[in-house]
């Protein structure tokens, strides 16, 4: 009967042991982000900015926060749209904090899903006829993975501290203490 105490003692041992590895693992760092001021996600303009975030993890997330007015059918008027979320998250191979090629692999993109949901319909209806702006966050269109076989991979250039991502310059965000 002792040694079966002594077991289940040194088991309790290497189980506080594990949990306390597994919690003083560090979060990522932040690397490098950069950021661009002209965010349209359609035909008209809007305000507001995209960022990308590269971690010491090797992982980066775009992030798109802004304010846009949106055209609809012809006579139906204009709605206008606050969003704040993830717009895609993955891998990157290279330096973000130098001159250089990146190369990114998006594994996320945000979920259709919840834009088309029964909810997030009723509060875009709501919105739309008190004349409130629709809000979208990572909530209503969260991250979803992408299959494998649809990942897809863009090579990306910085130089002179913008990053050029599919033509449009990034320009670099400078975090405190570094």
């Amino acid at each position: 009967m002792k040694s079966i105490k002594k077991i289940a003692l040194a088991v309790l041992a290497l189980g506080f042991v594990a949990m306390t590895q597994v919690f003083a693992a560090k979060a990522p760092t932040v690397v490098a982000t950069y950021a661009i001021d002209e965010v349209a996600m359609f035909e008209e303009g809007g305000e507001g900015t995209a960022t990308i975030t590269f971690y010491s993890d090797k992982t980066f997330v775009m992030h798109i926060n802004m304010d846009q007015d949106v055209q609809l059918e012809e006579g139906l008027g204009t709605i206008s749209m606050k969003m704040d979320l993830d717009a895609a998250a993955g891998k990157y191979k290279g330096d973000p904090t130098k001159d250089g090629k990146l190369t990114l692999t998006a594994t996320k993109t945000m979920s259709e899903e919840g834009a088309s949901s029964e909810e997030f319909l009723n509060t875009m209806l709501a919105a739309f006829f008190s004349g409130e702006p629709i809000v979208i966050t990572s909530k209503e269109m969260p991250l979803v993975d992408i299959p494998k076989k649809e990942q897809e991979t863009i090579d990306v250039v910085i130089k002179d501290g913008e990053l050029d991502f599919d033509g449009e310059k990034f320009y670099r965000v400078v975090q405190e203490g570094k």
